[in-house]
């Protein structure tokens, strides 16, 4: 045999003697320690001082275990001898005391002043070189809460151990938790099958069907994969800790274990447990929402769509036979039978006309939206010929910046500028022609635009309120549907823009707008135009 090899067994032999050790070490802390703080005022001293030199002694084992056999560190036989002969005395007197306080203590503490015992027992077979196995104290199934009791969660312990599964029990009841026991993951899966529980403690290392197995087989189960899983060993190796995190373990203890440490651990995979939950049905919360939208929108859609025909059609026969009514009687007509033809075909004109702007504006949060790249100025020319009769008729000047190129969807930004330039044309004074002035500068992450105009303003009170649907400052002395500036919003919205107006009555009005770049939706704040064309 090479010396890697012996080497490599050292290691393993070191590893089953570090867990074989604590085990039994956790049984004395874990009672002792459980036992010294069930004391009341009415204990006896002895009893409360014995107890305490048997912890003091136990923690000392501990320590010279943790430092004797390290996980990775090859151990002589002849370093194995000291170390056994090492063990010797404190574990003579931790039976010592344990066999004193058994003619002294009163009730259940005998039971488990007698656990402690067998466990020291047990390490002295380990000191004297003996390998046959210690008895064990008998194994309860389940342990209720008291009644009365608040539970914390149901918890399954997996340990083939029977008095660390004691321990555990009697732990977990006094934290408020609900404790059961399966000494195997067969046995445990037969529970599983048949109950809830919250959480699962499995201990690492177990005959048969291991920790790392019993795990796996609970990750992967689609009943248990939810259940929070805290493994449980007296190794305090490294790699048992990665392995089992890798397969989903929730947390790892060592034993032997604190109870304030192990039930402040239990309760965070529980609260863990709860979060996740929290957020699944969140998630399911939020595809049920983001469905119905969809469902919405199409609904909308079709709405739009449907109502955009079957209200146009009838007002078409409307306008037409109104017109060809106007015709045909026309000059049997007086001058104010006349007028109310007129009104009539007004009112068909402007109903049209608001079911093309709705249709419009629905539309402007449903369709998908097109990113190509858009030269301004094209868009401005292509805008004012599409303007033409209303800027002849007015005699409005239009001029403009250089104007960029950017990211964005041309039929957006036509009927952007179309309606800001419209309005500048409708709200003019009657005294000069309306000018008009587009400017752009740029504006940390995007571009800022103006349109600057010389005509009626706004009054103070008024300018908060033009971005909403249907207002309309200026009733029926203007034509409009008082969607435009609201289309206009809702354009930029969508582009993750804004737009807001400086005016002065009597003056002008400054509509500001802002086109963020595509790769960032940052809005910079309001600042003002710099250089900007007096009119």
């Amino acid at each position: 045999m090479s010396a890697t090899t012996r080497e490599h067994l050292s290691r393993e032999t070191a590893s089953e003697f570090r867990h074989r050790l604590r085990t039994p070490l956790n049984h004395i802390l874990g009672y002792s320690d459980m036992l010294i703080d069930e004391a009341d005022s009415h204990a006896s001293p002895e009893l409360t001082s014995g107890l305490r030199e048997i912890s003091r002694l136990g923690r000392e084992m501990l320590g010279c275990v943790s430092g004797k056999l390290e996980a990775d560190n090859a151990i002589s036989p002849e370093d194995l001898e000291r170390f056994r002969r090492q063990l010797i005395v404190p574990a003579q007197q931790i039976a010592a005391r344990a066999g004193f306080l058994v003619g002294i203590a009163t009730d259940r503490k005998v039971l488990d002043i007698l656990r402690i015992g067998s466990a020291a027992a047990e390490l002295l077979e380990f000191a004297y070189g003996e390998t046959s196995p210690s008895t064990r104290a008998p194994r309860g199934k389940e342990m209720a809460l008291s009644s009365g009791s608040k539970t914390r969660g149901n918890v399954l312990i997996i340990d083939d151990d029977q008095a660390n599964c004691d321990i555990l029990e009697r732990q977990l009841r006094r934290s408020g938790y609900r404790a059961s026991v399966a000494k195997d993951g067969p046995e445990a899966f037969a529970r599983l099958d048949k109950e809830v529980f919250d959480l699962v403690l499995v201990d690492f290392m177990m005959p048969g069907m291991s920790g790392l197995d019993v795990l796996h087989a609970l990750k992967t189960g689609p009943k248990t994969s939810d259940i929070p899983v805290v493994m449980v060993s007296a190794l305090d190796d490294l790699a048992g800790v990665s392995k089992c995190i890798e397969q989903g373990a929730d947390d790892y203890i060592f034993k032997p274990y604190d109870p304030i440490l192990l039930s402040a651990r239990l309760g965070a995979a529980l609260e863990r447990r709860g979060l996740q939950a929290a957020e699944r049905e969140r998630t399911r919360q939020l595809e049920r929402i983001s469905q119905e939208l969809v469902r919405s929108n199409e609904d909308l859609k079709r709405f739009a769509y449907l109502a955009s025909h079957d209200l146009q059609a009838p007002l078409r026969t409307i306008t037409t036979h109104l017109q060809l009514l106007e015709r045909r009687v026309g000059k049997q007509l007086s001058d104010d039978d006349l007028e109310l033809f007129h009104f009539a075909v007004d009112a068909a004109v402007r109903m049209n006309q608001l079911i093309k702007d709705l249709l419009t504006y629905s539309q402007l949060g449903t369709e998908d939206r097109v990113k190509d790249p858009v030269n301004c100025e094209e868009i401005i020319e292509s805008t004012i010929d599409d303007l033409a009769s209303e800027v002849s008729e007015s005699g409005a000047i239009v001029t403009h910046d250089a104007l960029p190129t950017l990211t964005g969807d041309p039929v957006l930004l036509r009927q952007l500028f179309g309606n800001l330039i419209s309005n500048a044309i409708k709200y003019r004074r009657e005294e000069e022609p309306p000018r008009i002035h587009i400017g752009v500068r740029r504006a940390g992450n995007g571009w800022q635009f103006s349109v600057r105009d010389n005509g009626l303003g706004i009054a103070p009170e008024y300018r908060n309120e033009l971005f909403k649907l249907f207002r309309r400052l200026h009733g029926r002395e203007k034509p409009g549907t008082g969607l435009g500036l609201a289309i206009c919003k809702r354009i930029l919205e969508r582009i993750g823009g804004n737009i807001w107006v400086d005016s002065v009555e009597n003056v002008g009005s400054t509509f500001h707008f802002f086109i963020p770049d595509e790769d960032d939706r940052a809005v910079p704040a309001f600042p003002s135009f710099e250089n900007e064309p007096s009119f």
